[in-house]
């Protein structure tokens, strides 16, 4: 059996060595990984942070003095810092990266913690609904003569004078205007009427539910002429 040597800790510099070691001429390309940004230390950011938001409101003259200042005071965490960023091949003025960091971007930012947007939980119009328009559009594509041209608007206005019972009770839906009968509880003092009590899914105002019909008759128009061009 063949015992094989790993070089764990060998440097780029030696790559050469190890590959007449390993008879591999493969290895003689390897190099140090490129490091594309150099990021402080999540300690060190904490430190630097810390200084910029005490001197947040100090003038340019202010703050150059303090930071000369709070170097002196901080050499071990600076220094050592500095040492890292250099041993990851940074070959720029550190100190003057650290103080452009705190001035220009740490000091001027917030520490408040971001409030993640609750968006509204998506209302399908119905499987009713989607099929009547598919079906509508598909017989509106067909059925015009040809000295008429086909619109979106007039599928659409079409589509409101055949099915406005259909309309209603989707726009019912959209709103909970068809919950109403069932009280503003549910069984078990649910806020949504469910069963379980859970989360209150928020309801559209019944503009918006007319819109959304509308929006999706057309987007719907739209897919079934690009599907079957001989409708364009």
């Amino acid at each position: 059996m063949t015992t094989v040597t790993i070089f764990t800790d060998a440097a780029a510099d030696n790559v050469a060595e190890i590959a007449n070691v390993f008879n591999n001429p493969k290895l003689e390309k390897l190099e140090k990984q490129d490091v594309l940004r150099f990021k402080f230390d999540s300690n060190f950011i904490a430190e630097l942070t810390n200084f910029a938001k005490i001197h947040q409101y100090d003038n340019r003259e202010d703050y150059k003095e303090a930071w000369t200042e709070w170097c002196e005071n901080n050499s071990d965490i600076v220094s050592r810092e500095t040492n890292r960023l250099q041993q990851l091949g940074y070959t720029g003025d550190v100190n003057d990266k650290m103080y452009k960091s705190s001035r220009y971007y740490f000091r001027t930012k917030s520490l408040a913690p971001c409030t993640p947007i609750k968006r509204r939980k998506y209302m399908s119009i119905g499987a009713d609904m989607l099929e009547t328009i598919d079906a509508h559009i598909i017989k509106y594509l067909t059925s015009v003569g040809t000295d008429k041209k086909c619109t979106p608007a007039g599928g659409f206005t079409l589509f409101q004078e055949n099915y406005q019972e259909l309309i209603q009770k989707t726009v019912d839906m959209l709103t909970g205007n068809d919950k109403e009968e069932d009280g503003e509880h549910g069984e078990n003092g649910g806020e949504d009427g469910g069963e379980d009590g859970g989360e209150k899914l928020a309801m559209l105002p019944k503009k918006d539910a007319e819109q959304k019909i509308k929006k999706t008759y057309k987007n719907r128009y739209f897919v079934a002429v690009k599907r079957n061009k001989k409708f364009e």
